[in-house]
């Protein structure tokens, strides 16, 4: 039945929005029970970000989140899901369809992160390696919230809501 639950909310999903992400949201609670959370800040953008990516045609959306996490961070997140926290999904005003984990977990080294190919649009048409993310911290809550592209703090607020049912 949960198989079925999970695969139809994905049907859903890819129906219901025209452009589609999928991510992990790492997190560490501290002995103190501080909440942090792991952003990243993706090349030539000035807010921070859940590590995510759009989703490939006939892949799951459960794993295009691990691809896109594993791509950006070079960490390799678990295959089961049943580690995660599920997210409800989240449809933003930018028309954008969220779907994320979370995981709790450590940030990664600096030497794990990935590069991106891109194509400079000026005539030259020279093709140029840049990160695709420039920096990333583990946040605490109240900070995250701060830096978190506006459009993905209702996630984070439900997360924490979810993190704290789940106890």
């Amino acid at each position: 039945m949960k198989f079925k639950r999970f695969y139809q909310k994905q049907l859903v999903l890819r129906e219901s929005t025209a452009h589609n992400v999928a991510g992990i949201l790492l997190y560490k609670q501290t002995k103190s029970g501080r909440l942090k959370v792991f952003l990243a800040k993706p090349h030539n953008r000035s807010s921070w970000s859940i590590p995510k990516g759009q989703i490939d045609e006939n892949e799951s959306i459960f794993d295009a989140a691990r691809r896109e996490f594993e791509e950006e961070t070079g960490l390799k997140p678990k295959r089961n899901e049943r580690h995660y926290l599920e997210l409800e999904p989240y449809k933003g005003k930018n028309q954008i369809g969220y779907r994320i984990w979370a995981i709790p977990g450590e940030a990664p080294q600096k030497s794990k992160l990935r590069s991106v190919m891109i194509k400079k649009r000026k005539k030259s048409g020279k093709v140029i390696t840049t990160p695709e993310i420039e920096e990333w911290g583990m946040f605490d809550y109240d900070t995250a919230m701060k830096k978190i592209a506006k459009n993905q703090r209702p996630i984070l607020k439900q997360f924490k809501r979810n993190l704290t049912k789940k106890k």
